[in-house]
């Protein structure tokens, strides 16, 4: 399955709440453990078609890279994650599904150093 990047930022978009032991959480507060490792669900009030996926994960060869990755849960498409302290160089190419707004990051080279978001 795949979705549009207007169906992707709807998905973004949606307000999303926690669910553990069947509770939706008004917030949740998580013990640090190396490495970090940890899987919420997540549901919107808002559209009850969907249910999310939200991913933190700490890396065992880079101690403070930490990946946060949400996405649908049924459809397990990516929608976002932030990475830190993990460098690599963006395509050169231009796809013709970029959003506009990402043109400008072609054949960018992120350092460990530079957190950045892939969409």
């Amino acid at each position: 399955m795949k979705i549009s990047n207007e169906q992707a930022e709807y998905l973004l978009k949606l307000p999303k709440k926690i669910v553990k032991n069947s509770q939706i959480l008004e917030k949740l507060t998580i013990s640090q453990k190396f490495p970090l490792n940890e899987k919420f669900e997540l549901l919107s009030d808002k559209d009850d078609d969907f249910t999310f996926l939200f991913e933190i994960s700490q890396s065992k060869k880079h101690s403070i890279r930490l990946n946060f990755h949400c996405q649908e849960n049924e459809s397990k498409i990516g929608l976002l994650r932030v990475d830190y302290n993990s460098g690599h160089k963006n395509p050169e190419s231009i796809s013709p599904f970029l959003p506009e707004k990402f043109h400008a990051f072609a054949g960018k080279e992120f350092t460990n150093k530079e957190h950045h978001v892939h969409y």
